[in-house]
């Protein structure tokens, strides 16, 4: 049986949304799964508690701890899985743990996390000023004045979220939607917005030059990615140009009719398209392996 560790993206969402959805799919495969929660404010079933100084590092040295324990468990190394923005972190993992992990899956990544936030405040102004609501268009454009770690940018981003709008840009499958929005109405698995600021701010000086903060990068190993077709998030040619400067990327599969969360919204689809490149390369063998899921 693989084991499976789910890595959650956000930053501030946590995995009880994908733990509730797909366990049930996973099992039918024959599949046991983890799931893991980054450090926060709202949650205590992280590896490590929430610290405002260095939460984006310690949000990655909380992966570690699971990345560690799992290659130590199964004698062997990793297929990482990585959604969102959690596509850095897996990047960043492989990065330094070349000997645990033997490949990754990029699902709808946002390593270029600041052109997305930039881009999901942009289009949630622009629905709002075609509803006729200037006053409130012009406040989320204002906030695109401040750079990415700053309170300013984060309560634009905010203020998009109060918009239910801006979660048509996220989700085509209504349905699905639902169900991700009704757990978030649960009191600890709500959006962590303190965790999420702590993140970004500590993430922001290393948003710069060419490498976009994950340095002189030169991954060899297996990597596909996985994107939505209705995906109004990222900018999938610009994650797909930096990806080609820091690795090689063998496979890019489009997972039809879904969008920016696509394994909540066709999970046979997504978990086929992850199995099949996981079996495609023959130096795994299936017993001896894990496979590691980062939203």
């Amino acid at each position: 049986m693989k084991n499976i560790l789910f890595l959650h993206g956000g930053p501030g969402l946590q995995s009880e949304t994908e733990r509730r959805v797909l366990t049930p799919f996973f099992e039918k495969a024959g599949i046991s799964a983890t799931f893991w929660n980054e450090p926060s404010t709202l949650r205590t079933n992280s590896t490590i508690p929430f610290q405002s100084e260095r939460a984006f590092s310690r949000l990655v040295e909380s992966a570690q701890i699971q990345l560690d324990a799992l290659a130590k468990d199964s004698g062997g190394s990793v297929h990482i899985v990585a959604h969102s923005f959690a596509a850095r972190t897996a990047l960043l993992l492989a990065n330094t743990n070349p000997e645990k992990v033997e490949m990754l899956t990029l699902l709808t990544p946002a390593v270029l996390i600041e052109a997305t936030l930039r881009g999901v405040i942009s289009k949630a102004a622009n629905n709002v000023q075609r509803r006729g609501d200037s006053s409130a268009a012009e406040k989320l454009r204002a906030s695109l004045r401040f750079s990415v770690g700053s309170s300013e940018l984060l309560g634009g981003l905010a203020e998009a979220f109060a918009d239910p709008d801006t979660l048509s840009l996220y989700w085509r499958n209504a349905e699905a939607m639902n169900q991700w929005t009704e757990i978030l109405q649960e009191s600890t698995f709500g959006i962590d917005w303190t965790s999420q600021a702590a993140v970004m701010k500590d993430l922001e000086p290393q948003l710069k030059g060419l490498h976009h903060g994950l340095g002189e990068m030169s991954l060899n190993l297996p990597i596909q990615v996985l994107w939505g077709t209705h995906d109004q998030v990222i900018y999938l040619n610009d994650e797909l140009e930096l990806l080609s400067k820091i690795a090689r990327v063998d496979r890019v599969f489009e997972l039809k009719g879904t969008s920016h969360f696509s394994a909540l919204e066709d999970p046979e689809q997504f978990l086929s398209a992850v199995t099949d490149f996981h079996h495609q390369d023959k130096v795994h063998a299936a017993s001896e392996d894990v496979t590691v899921f980062v939203r």
